[in-house]
């Protein structure tokens, strides 16, 4: 029994030595990161937002609607803070714990998320200027008087710009999405888009054709009576 406790108590330096010491220094290490990733990563967006006047820009063309209420400031913040976040994870991990076991596996892990997150700003950034693009010319469509339907174009327009930014950021986004199946999806989403255009075109002249028919008889009997 004895020797059992002083086989423990040997052991207790090294515990301390190799696992406790590294773990408390990691978790401070990683509580600094934490502060330093939110805070630079406020700071870089806040700054890029202001010098280009992205707020002021969006609110001018009226484009917020364009990202479906979707405070895309926040988005970018929380992006760029786990970017920062990983990187900072995985010094701390080199200054602390890189000898422990499994500690090599993990910074893997973290290295082919870190090279991921590149993959998904650039594809949020993609999506982001297509949405916006979208929403800019279905309000500059509203606004020609003179266009038949022009409620149904631009509802149009904007949803196959929309969906051509999906498509073209998804392998950003998914980097492993199966892009055959993607490509069936979109052909059905456009032909319900084409279906729906076509219902609501019959509909609007089956309603109001008829008064534009009934009209032009109208006329094309006078003159051919005062003849």
């Amino acid at each position: 029994m004895n020797s059992i406790i002083e086989q423990m108590l040997l052991l207790i330096p090294s515990v301390i030595n190799n696992i406790v010491i590294p773990f408390t220094l990691f978790l401070v290490l990683l509580m600094l990161v934490w502060v330093l990733s939110n805070s630079i990563a406020n700071r870089i967006i806040s700054a890029i937002w202001k010098v280009f006047k992205i707020d002021e820009t969006l609110e001018k063309f009226k484009l917020k609607d364009a990202l479906l209420g979707i405070d895309i400031k926040s988005v970018f913040s929380t992006l760029l803070f786990v970017y920062l976040l990983l990187i900072g994870m995985i010094l701390a991990m080199d200054l602390s714990i890189k000898r422990v076991a499994g500690a090599l596996e993990m910074q893997q892990v973290l290295r082919s998320i870190l090279t991921y997150m590149s993959s998904l700003f650039q594809g949020v950034i993609i999506l982001v200027l297509f949405l916006i693009i979208a929403d800019l010319i279905s309000d500059r469509i509203r606004e020609k008087d003179h266009l038949v339907m022009k409620d149904y174009l631009a509802m149009i327009t904007q949803v196959f710009i929309a969906i051509l930014g999906f498509v073209i950021a998804m392998p950003a986004i998914f980097p492993s999405s199966n892009m055959q199946l993607l490509g069936q999806i979109v052909l059905v989403m456009f032909a319900g888009i084409a279906l729906a255009f076509a219902l609501a075109f019959g509909l609007a002249f089956g309603l109001g054709g008829q008064d534009v028919v009934a009209k032009r008889l109208e006329k094309f009997v006078k003159e051919n009576i005062d003849k």
